[in-house]
């Protein structure tokens, strides 16, 4: 079976993008948060507010779809091999 790339980096990159967006607005109205200033290392700009929660739904949004892109391609030209 072949992936279709760009539609299954699409819906990867608004999944990503809204978890993302979701993880910030949970550790911002919990503790603190303290684990999720590491995204800050990565994602440049981002903090743990409201303002870096849609940052961070941007960078998860852009993340996801190229990690998904790269993932599909990867699988659709290896199951050339195991046919």
């Amino acid at each position: 079976m072949k992936l279709k790339v760009i539609p299954f980096a699409i819906s990867s990159g608004i999944l990503a993008g809204i978890v993302m967006l979701a993880a910030t607005l949970l550790s911002n109205a919990t503790a603190g948060g303290q684990h999720m200033m590491l995204m800050s290392k990565f994602c440049p700009g981002y903090s743990v507010s409201a303002g870096g929660s849609v940052l961070g739904l941007i960078y998860g949004i852009v993340y996801g779809f190229i990690g998904a892109a790269i993932f599909a391609s990867l699988y659709n030209s290896f199951g050339k091999f195991s046919r």
